[in-house]
C-alpha cells in the first residue's frame, strides 16, 4: 500500500461487503478520507467518516452514473 502521505482519498467499491468494509476502515484508521460504493446503504460506515454512494455497478447505466457521482464527489 502507498504512503499515506501521497493518498488523501479513496474510493472502495463493495463497501459493505466483508473485504470492502474492513479495507475502508483501514484507510480511515490511517487518516485517509473515504468512499464507498455499494447496492445499499452502510450506516456503521458513515458513522466511522467513510461518505457511502449508493449504485449497482453491474447495472449498465445505474452503475455508471453512480460511479461517476462517486468520483466526482470524493474528487
Amino acid at each position: 500500500m502507498p504512503s499515506t502521505g501521497a493518498v488523501k482519498a479513496a474510493l472502495v467499491t463493495g463497501g459493505g461487503g466483508f473485504l470492502g468494509g474492513a479495507i475502508a476502515r483501514s484507510l480511515r484508521a490511517r487518516g485517509i478520507r473515504t468512499g464507498s460504493i455499494s447496492r445499499s446503504a452502510y450506516p456503521a460506515l458513515e458513522e466511522l467518516g467513510n461518505r457511502t454512494f449508493e449504485a449497482d455497478l453491474a447495472a449498465p447505466r445505474g452503475g455508471e452514473r453512480g460511479l461517476r457521482r462517486a468520483i466526482k464527489e470524493m474528487s
